[in-house]
């Protein structure tokens, strides 16, 4: 790992001593990062405290973060005290992790993690390097064909043109229609069930029935495409993914200033062969693309797609019941 790290920083333009010294500095930082974790592995989920930037200042006092806020262009976040921290230990380690590295540690840290992250986009020796680093780490042997890096880093970059694409060639209306009617078909009957299993008390039952009720179905395609506001290149890969990068982190902020919309798709697309349910929204989403054979098809006999779609609708509608989902209740607040 530290020779790799070495190997990246010296494509930036580091001597071997420098890239070493560096290395040091940044695997120090990260053992430190990794201490303030818990050694655990759990699913408790904490609904956390909201704070106010004061309150987040005297957490973390080595931190600026009215400077930090008003870089993103967010200089009034947490003054009406709607800062959410899930974890003040760790903000209290934070501050006590930046007060014992210099400056220049953190330099180094910051400078690997941001080569690492944009290698996929940089030259042609930095995606050696990067598979050299990914055979090391997950074994994988070579990179992806140009043409599926294409896809993903587009898809990646423009989830809902990419799935506009798809449903303009290969989704029509009546099939959203068809995916709609049975997903409400499945719901009725997990509610008939959860009206009848005996291993749930009254009060359990009827907030499993009322969260179940208020659950919303987006199939196959949003009703309105999100459109992007950034220009591409054909020749400039690495200041296109910048951009799109830009325009995500704009679009992310601009959130915190709207009602929650329970129907946004956000980085899913219709092209994306994986269904999902978002324990945040009580929201399931069903791409066009899992809507095709041999999952689904409108000619298909109603026992094959309830079979195989059907199914799926199900296992999704479980996950909002799940040792997860059941902490979210009908308000999406987490108990």
């Amino acid at each position: 790992y530290r020779n790799s790290i070495v190997s990246f920083l010296k494509l930036m333009g580091e001597s071997e001593a420098d890239a070493r010294v560096a290395a040091n500095e940044t695997i120090s930082v990260e053992k430190a990062i990794a201490s303030m974790h818990s050694q655990t592995v759990s699913e408790d989920l904490h609904p956390g405290t909201h704070v106010t930037l004061d309150e987040l200042h005297k957490l973390c006092p080595n931190f600026d973060w009215p400077a930090f806020f008003t870089g993103l262009g967010e200089r009034y976040i947490g003054q009406e005290g709607r800062l959410l921290v899930t974890s003040k230990e760790y903000f209290r380690g934070l501050s006590a992790l930046l007060a014992s590295r210099t400056p220049q540690a953190f330099r180094s840290y910051l400078r690997w993690r941001l080569v690492y992250l944009l290698s996929d986009y940089l030259g042609g020796d930095f995606l050696k390097q990067n598979l050299q680093f990914s055979r090391n780490l997950w074994g994988i042997l070579s990179n992806e064909p140009r043409w599926r890096k294409c896809y993903t880093y587009t898809k990646r970059a423009v989830p809902q043109l990419v799935g506009k694409l798809f449903v303009d060639h290969f989704s029509s209306p009546e099939a959203k229609s068809l995916a709609l009617d049975m997903a409400d078909k499945v719901k009725s009957q997990f509610a008939a069930d959860l009206e009848t299993v005996d291993w749930l008390d009254q009060t359990s039952r009827t907030a499993a029935l009322v969260k179940l009720d208020a659950m919303l179905f987006e199939m196959a395609y949003p009703d309105h495409f999100t459109s992007y506001d950034f220009d591409v290149e054909v020749t400039t890969l690495f200041q296109n993914a910048r951009a799109a990068n830009e325009n995500k982190v704009k679009s992310a902020l601009a959130m915190l200033h709207t009602a929650v919309d329970r129907r946004r798709w956000a980085s899913t697309s219709a092209a994306d062969v994986d269904a999902a349910y978002d324990i945040n929204l009580n929201t399931m989403f069903f791409p066009a693309a899992m809507l095709q054979p041999p999952f689904f098809d409108a000619n298909f006999s109603v026992a094959w797609n309830y079979g195989s779609t059907g199914g799926n609708l199900g296992h999704e509608m479980t996950h909002g019941f799940d040792n997860v989902g059941r902490r979210f209740d009908v308000d999406l607040k987490l108990r």
